[in-house]
């Protein structure tokens, strides 16, 4: 435990002093330079090279192996944009919103709002970008492994406006901000494990949470889906669809297991669309053969 803590230490201790050449650095040379690095770390290195490879290759069988290149160096771009525009970036120019007045329906039913996503375009941005419309914004998150850089790394979210809810059995600090008619959101493109279900997902079996759903159920809470979309190296555009409810699929014959389906129907179609933009480096589907077949 002692040596893990150490070995934390010392990466925080490389990250800050990169960080503050980044921020003397003119913005347009910072973004030049973190691309390159994050291309050296990722296709030349080979961090994660071969779990993204893989899992394009399988979601989309029909790519020739010079298409699969590409979207590997737009994946390593798109993450060294997103960490630059979450540590370095200050305003919001280039940023532009489709459909916010579905956030605003939903809010009007005065029962708060579940903003389903994924880890796709720049979603730390989209969240900065939903705090300053002065919406109470709460997104429930993961520790990090290295609690330097997540104690740093929420330090910046809630300079923004940010609340954080850490992911814990007890979904009570959820339940609290709902009941004040705040927005939570929830990525849920991670890997469930034995806690989720078996769905499809890009040609294959995934597990696949369902808290998301439970919670909207108990109080018929209006549920949006939105995506954070890159739309060149300087603009984003982020996109909130029409909100719906529990009770829509309530005579479905297993209603969660509908509103799983369908949110994650949702992020495969950006995903198609935006293939470069998605996170790939994660293990989406290590857990399928853990997940439950039907709901309990």
């Amino acid at each position: 435990m002692q040596n893990k803590r150490i070995k934390s230490f010392i990466e925080y201790l490389f990250f800050i002093p990169a960080l503050f050449l980044f921020r003397i650095l003119p913005y347009p040379l910072s973004r030049k330079f973190i691309v390159l690095i994050f291309l050296l770390i990722g296709l030349q290195l080979g961090v994660r090279k071969r779990v993204a490879r893989s899992q394009i290759s399988e979601a989309f069988p029909e790519k020739e192996p010079e298409e699969i290149r590409q979207l590997l160096s737009g994946l390593y771009k798109n993450l060294a944009l997103t960490s630059l525009e979450m540590f370095v970036r200050k305003d919001l120019t280039g940023v532009e919103a489709a459909g916010w007045e579905n956030i605003k329906k939903a809010l009007e039913l005065n029962r708060g709002l579940i903003l389903i996503s994924g880890h796709i375009g720049n979603w730390e941005l989209a969240a900065r970008y939903i705090a300053n419309q002065n919406i109470p914004l709460n997104v429930v998150i993961k520790k990090l492994r290295n609690p330097y850089f997540n104690d740093f790394v929420n330090r910046t979210r809630k300079k923004y406006g940010i609340k954080i809810i850490y992911k814990s059995k007890t979904m009570r600090p959820v339940l609290k901000a709902l009941k004040n008619n705040e927005t939570v959101v929830m990525l849920i493109d991670q890997d469930a494990g034995k806690d989720g279900i078996i769905i499809p997902f890009l040609n294959k079996d995934a597990s696949a949470f369902t808290g998301y759903a439970r919670l909207a159920q108990l109080y018929d809470t209006p549920m949006v889906w939105g995506a954070a979309l890159r739309i060149d190296d300087y603009k984003s555009r982020f996109v909130f669809e029409p909100y719906i409810l529990p009770s829509t699929f309530q005579k479905e014959r297993e209603p969660i297991k509908t509103i799983v389906q369908y949110f994650n129907k949702r992020l495969e179609c950006y995903i198609r669309d935006y293939p470069d933009q998605w996170f790939w480096v994660h293990r989406r589907w290590k857990g399928a053969h853990k997940a439950r077949k039907i709901e309990e």
